[in-house]
């Protein structure tokens, strides 16, 4: 399925920074989304907020040799699925109104043929203004849809409605015009996410890099699909959100304890169980942990005897039909196998771990993309193999579950 995309215009209200809160919430649903920004926005936001959190250029010159290179406000209007235009000030909704094309923003409205939303931000009488309101009517005969303003206290220190809607008002709009899927509304996902660390001592463990960036993606996405989400979250530096549960542990003995538990349990009303282990479980882990700190001489080498840990992946794919009907719903395995290396052997890679580890499907990355927002994969099962090119982790989260509802 083809990544939707939105264009999100943002005009100079004071409200012009809930704009990348609202673009947050665009990508975490998916959608790619690119940015253009009126003169008096800027005033209020600078476009380099939106550049680093998107990914993308923000166009903010109509009259930029750069920018209009290949007719940018023409791309920006048409290549996208809808147009949201937040916040949108009385300046802004007059000259729609009025086919007044005068900076980029006003340009893209009247080019395009998407689909846009408004949501207003203003003062009270500007929003009661009969210019104003006459000009929602002229927009609304032309096919425009609106999310209104809200009853508040408006930054000019007046009460009244004018103020920014929540973006959970935006993104029902959004979601009911697009046709975004709940399709895990009954299904269950456990993830497992971030390192783990095995201990040697009170003081000193051994561990890897793993953020758990790609646990809280898979999390956020799936509970916005609809899923009932459990977490298994190893130690990392931030809180990850987006899960109906969070259980904490840190060694992989704790992660293999807590899945165990998880896949004993039923939870009503729920017909599908999806299984990711999105971890990056140590292999290895120390014989034995001193009760207290080792004392060891800096003139000397040492050693530590390992042992195996669980392979998790491998133990529940194994006991596959156990724990189905332990939990009496369908279950579906999906393993990550994160390599160093060449992308083009990604596939390979990834398809010897499917069959080692009994799993539905494989999620192959490079180890480069584990401290990042942006990564490249290839997602494989028993007959097919779909490349997801380059994008973030909520973006690959998307095309991961994507994947799995087509089947």
């Amino acid at each position: 399925m083809a990544q939707l995309t939105a264009t999100l215009l943002v005009t100079g209200s004071i409200a012009a920074y809930k704009a990348i809160d609202l673009m947050r919430d665009l990508q975490r649903r998916g959608l790619r989304v690119r940015v253009a920004m009126s003169k008096a926005a800027q005033e209020f936001v600078r476009p380099l907020s939106f550049e680093v959190l998107s990914g993308e250029k923000v166009a903010i010159d109509l009259f930029n040799q750069n920018e209009e290179q290949s007719i940018g406000h023409i791309s920006l209007a048409n290549d996208t699925d809808l147009i949201i235009v937040a916040p949108a000030t009385a300046d802004l909704l007059n000259k729609a109104a009025q086919g007044i094309a005068d900076d980029v923003v006003t340009a893209v409205l009247l080019a395009t043929t998407k689909p846009v939303i408004y949501v207003p931000a203003m003062n009270v009488k500007m929003w009661q203004n009969s210019v104003t309101q006459e000009s929602i009517k002229v927009l609304k005969t032309r096919g425009a849809i609106f999310v209104d303003p809200v009853e508040g206290k408006l930054a000019c220190g007046w009460m009244g409605k004018g103020h920014f809607p929540e973006n959970a008002e935006i993104m029902s709009v959004v979601e009911t015009l697009l046709n975004l899927s709940t399709d895990l509304k009954r299904t269950r996902v456990i993830i497992t996410a971030g390192p783990t660390r095995e201990w040697i001592d009170p003081i000193r463990f051994l561990s890897n890099r793993s953020s758990g960036l790609m646990g809280q993606a898979l999390a956020e996405i799936a509970k916005k699909r609809g899923a009932h989400v459990d977490l298994v979250l190893g130690p990392v530096d931030h809180a990850l959100t987006g899960a109906d549960r969070v259980v904490q542990v840190s060694t992989a003995l704790e992660m293999a304890q807590q899945v165990e538990t998880y896949l004993g349990e039923q939870v009503p009303g729920i017909e599908h169980t999806i299984v990711i282990f999105a971890a990056a479980v140590c292999d290895h882990r120390p014989k034995s942990v001193s009760s207290n700190k080792l004392k060891v001489s800096k003139s000397e080498s040492y050693s530590i005897e390992l042992v195996p840990n669980p392979d998790i992946a491998f133990e529940v794919g194994s006991r596959r039909e156990v724990y189905q009907a332990a939990l009496k719903t369908k279950l579906t395995l999906i393993g990550f196998a994160a390599e160093s290396g060449d992308f083009s052997d990604l596939e390979a890679l990834a398809r010897r771990k499917l069959q080692a580890k009994h799993l539905d499907y494989v999620v192959g990355n490079l180890l480069d993309s584990f401290e990042t927002d942006r990564t490249r994969a290839v997602m494989v099962n028993q007959t097919d193999a779909s490349v997801f090119s380059k994008g973030s982790k909520i973006e690959l989260a998307d095309f991961i579950f994507t994947n799995v509802s087509k089947l």
